[in-house]
């Protein structure tokens, strides 16, 4: 935080990436803690009912979870990757 604080121009090519990552990993975590929260209520959903649906929906959740995993962590690495390069 301190180094976005400490950022004097975003009009910058450094400074417009930076903003970029940093509103973009804020939006990944918000739907990713939003998509835990679904699929916990799925998963408790199937066991109570034994749905094929549910099942398949589920199979879509654990892959859309690594895919949001992965993309986090490359996200991650961008961002710093653009601290250590613009300071």
């Amino acid at each position: 935080m301190p180094h976005f604080l400490s950022c004097q121009d975003y009009t910058t090519p450094f400074g417009i990436t930076g903003l970029l990552l940093g509103v973009s990993l804020l939006i990944e975590n918000v739907s990713g803690f939003y998509g835990r929260y679904l699929h916990a209520k799925i998963e408790r959903l199937r066991v109570k009912v034994d749905n094929p649906l549910l099942k398949e929906l589920l199979k879509k959740f654990r892959l859309w979870r690594k895919l949001h995993i992965t993309w986090t962590v490359i996200m991650y690495l961008l961002l710093a990757l653009h601290v250590a390069l613009a300071d």
